[in-house]
């Protein structure tokens, strides 16, 4: 009988053993504050798939002259544990089609950024690319949002400029750049 009463003594002292590891453990993770150092994963898409799996994505996807317009739809996904701070700018590039010294002029075009539906600048209005910059656009962890990036090239510009462009063959881009960092609280 006291075999007996000492097997289920033990097992019962083992049994709690590990479920004050497991508590112990459970307790470590909750408490472990992730750094800025490190960096989150997170993903982007739009409808032609990851942005990580293509090599080029079509913000422009269209042949672009003065009074042409559109948009540009991609998700941006936190895929963490964690609250994110995201940066987010464009650039737009030239490369030339042959040898010339020449620099060819800024395209005209404007922009303005959604997320969700809603203006991320509460009048909406038009901007550069070099203006073009947001920071510190938080994503809650586990969070998606819709990104909508809207284009115009205005008929009424700047004439002189709209036609110099015309003699500069080679390729306009427009760099997209996202980054982010994993958020923490000033407490």
């Amino acid at each position: 009988m006291t075999a007996k009463r000492n097997k289920t003594a033990i097992s019962i002292l083992i049994i709690s053993s590990v479920m004050l590891i497991l508590v112990i453990i459970l307790a470590a993770l909750l408490t472990v504050k992730p750094t800025k150092d490190k960096t989150p994963v997170f993903s982007i898409k739009d409808n032609g798939g990851d942005w990580g799996t293509q090599g080029t994505i079509a913000v422009l996807d269209q042949t672009i002259k003065p009074g042409s317009e559109g948009k540009y739809e991609f998700v941006i996904k936190n895929d963490t544990n964690v609250e994110l701070d995201y940066n987010f700018s464009i650039e737009e590039h030239y490369e030339k089609a042959n040898d010339e010294n020449e620099e060819a002029p800024s395209l005209s075009l404007q922009y303005r950024l959604k997320m969700n539906n809603s203006y991320l600048n509460s009048e909406s209005e038009w901007k550069s690319a070099s203006e073009l910059n947001y920071t510190g656009l938080r994503f809650l962890q586990g969070s998606q949002q819709l990104m909508t990036l809207e284009w115009r090239w205005p008929f009424k510009g700047n004439d002189e400029e709209d036609t110099t462009l015309g003699k500069y063959p080679g390729t306009y881009s427009l760099v997209l750049n996202v980054e982010a960092t994993i958020y923490e609280s000033e407490q």
